[in-house]
Order: C-alpha cells, then structure tokens, then sequence
C-alpha cells in the first residue's frame, strides 16, 4: 500500500510538473506575469522583479522552472517519495511492530493473555507517540496519547469489522 501510495503521488506529481512545463515553454510570457506577481507578494521591489525576470527569461530557464513550479504549484522534485524506500519501511515497521501484539499468543491463548497482548500493544503504541516526539518537539505525554488513542481506534475498527463478517 505505502509502496503504491508512493508511486501514484510520484506520478501525478511528475505528470503536473510535464504540463507545466508544456505550458511555459508555450508561452513564458503568460508565466513571467504570474512569476511577478509571486515575487511582488514575497517582498521584492520592482526594480529587483525585473532583474530576476530578466535574468530567468535570458539566462536560466531551468531555475526559472523549478521555481515557478515550487511557488506557484507547489512541487518540489526533491520532496518526492521514494516508493521502494516507502514500502520497505513499512515493512520492517510491520514486522517488527506486530511482534508486540503477537508474543503473549506464543504462551497461551485465553482471556488473560488476550488482555495482556492489548496492554503491551497500547504501551507500546504511547511509547512510539513519545519517541516521535524527540523529532517534533511535541509535547511527549499529547503525542504518546495521540498514537495510543488512535492505535486503540484502529483495532476497535478491525475488531468490529471482523466481527460483522463472521456474522
């Protein structure tokens, strides 16, 4: 899924950067206008717009290009996805992850253990929110609740779904 995901955002993203690029080498005039109109809102005077135009227009088609499509489209290609890195983490996410909820079965299978599995997934989820947030400078006890809660929604899902399709 991630890897799919990946791929299919890498390609609208790519076929929008395509027609883009179609576009302004059809008429770079039109462009140039909309390019001023950015500059104009980020700050730069008149005198600097037209030098960067010209320059653009003259020099540097390339960076003209890449600019326009991160300011005005809102692309980046150096923000893209990378599918196969994507979907091995998700991998190696999945596999180790679902060790926590599984090990207690590997003991027994009866309420008890049930419970216990459910107690170190929900400890184990809290305490992936609160690792993140040496990354985020979130605060821990939000961000481990966070992923806590929505963990516990998820299964709570699958659970109810598994349980109508056993009806």
């Amino acid at each position: 899924g991630s890897y799919l995901s990946s791929k299919s955002q890498r390609e609208v993203y790519e076929c929008e950067i395509k027609e883009t690029q179609k576009a302004l080498e059809k008429s770079p005039k039109k462009y140039l206008k909309e390019m001023k109109k950015v500059l104009k809102s980020e700050g730069f005077d008149e005198d600097e717009i037209g030098a960067l135009l010209h320059h653009f227009e003259h020099h540097n088609k390339s960076t003209f290009f890449t600019y326009y499509i991160q300011k005005k489209v809102g692309i980046s290609k150096e923000k893209f996805d990378h599918p196969l890195k994507n979907a091995g983490t998700m991998f190696v996410s999945f596999l180790f992850s679902s060790i926590v909820p599984i090990a207690p079965f590997f003991f027994g299978a009866n309420h008890k253990v049930a419970a216990i599995s459910v107690i170190l997934t929900v400890c184990a989820l809290f305490l992936v929110g609160w690792v993140k947030t040496i990354f985020t400078k979130r605060n821990w006890l939000k961000s481990g609740l966070e992923i806590a809660l929505v963990g516990i929604a998820a299964g709570f899902i699958g659970y109810l779904i598994g349980w109508l399709v056993s009806l």
